[in-house]
């Protein structure tokens, strides 16, 4: 498949690349501003500008378009919530907008993300797709307006698949999300380069992590699979954040102690999130391969080696 891949150098985009391009998929990365290196060509791409999605769509001409390009950190997306609109929002409809007046449209695979569901009830088990969501941040209220302007275009025709994944880790992501941030925490500490000291914030709630080399998969499926609708990605299985941690900490070999830092903990948060992987494995045979424990002890190896060269950033 020729595919063109939005956020191409974020943290997911650089996993999707690399996924794609070992499937023997050409592959062509949109960008915008620095981010992972690529091994395939790149170009720059403003995805709230329908007139430079139009120019890149032509100059590629994508039989699919992975959109992940959007801020994924809910609290700079709680900071800033206009601009962050324009993003999450406008480049979902400026990207399908320019999809759909191409000659022979793309079916595009649009990134949401687990958080739409919010505090829906969870009484009837894992959440899927057909629990009705109820955002309860400025992000996942982001991800579900996008997920409305895919469903606009598709009633139009274009072939769209919305993915939302739950909570995800691996190699390369930034310490804006808790395994990374604890992985950083620990790396510095065993490099000699910080007090053993973690600080931490509630450890309480229980979450539904998936790695990110099992998503990119997913989202491959979908396409592949000629699938259309929305679509869990997710473990099929919540974890306390004090269990991750405990899991980092062995991972490490050093000893730290825990505080609470006041600073990260969130007001009124959700005690459990569980997902359901059963209309993905139903619709491409797709399940999540890799263990919790292989993601964590992956996580710690790339800040303990590539992360601390980079200064942490």
């Amino acid at each position: 498949m020729r595919a063109l891949v939005t956020g191409a150098s974020g943290f997911v985009g650089s996993h999707l690349v690399e996924h794609l391009l070992a499937e023997g998929d050409e592959v062509m990365g949109a960008t915008y501003g620095v981010g992972n290196p690529l091994q395939c060509p790149m170009t720059t791409l403003d995805v709230t500008s329908v007139a430079e999605c139009i120019r890149v769509f032509k100059q590629f001409d994508p039989q699919v378009i992975y959109h992940l390009a959007g801020i994924a950190s809910p609290p700079l997306v709680s900071q800033d919530f206009a601009p962050a609109l324009q993003v999450n929002v406008g480049g979902v409809h400026s990207v399908l907008k320019a999809a759909s007046e191409m000659v022979k449209p793309p079916r595009v695979l649009v990134v949401s993300s687990g958080e739409v569901y919010g505090r829906a009830d969870l009484t009837g088990g894992a959440l899927t797709e057909e629990v009705t969501p109820l955002p309860v941040s400025e992000y996942s209220l982001s991800k579900l307006m996008a997920e409305e302007v895919a469903q606009l275009f598709a009633r139009r025709g274009l072939e769209i698949i919305v993915a939302r994944p739950f909570n995800h880790a691996g190699p390369r992501q930034t310490d804006h999300f808790v395994v990374s941030a604890f992985a950083r925490q620990l790396a510095f500490i065993a490099a000699g380069r910080s007090e053993p000291i973690i600080r931490v914030g509630n450890l309480a709630p229980r979450r539904d992590f998936c790695d990110v080399r099992d998503i990119v998969r997913g989202y491959r499926a979908l396409v592949s699979g000629r699938a259309s609708g929305v679509f869990n990605l997710c473990s099929g299985r919540a974890v306390s954040i004090q269990e991750v941690l405990e899991l980092l900490v062995s991972v490490s070999g050093v000893t730290v102690t825990i505080e609470q830092d006041p600073g990260r903990m969130r007001g009124a948060e959700i005690p459990v999130v569980e997902g359901s992987y059963e209309k993905i494995n139903r619709a491409t045979g797709w399940n999540p391969e890799y263990s919790l424990a292989d993601t964590i002890a992956d996580v710690y190896r790339w800040w303990a080696s590539e992360g601390i060269k980079r200064g942490g950033q």
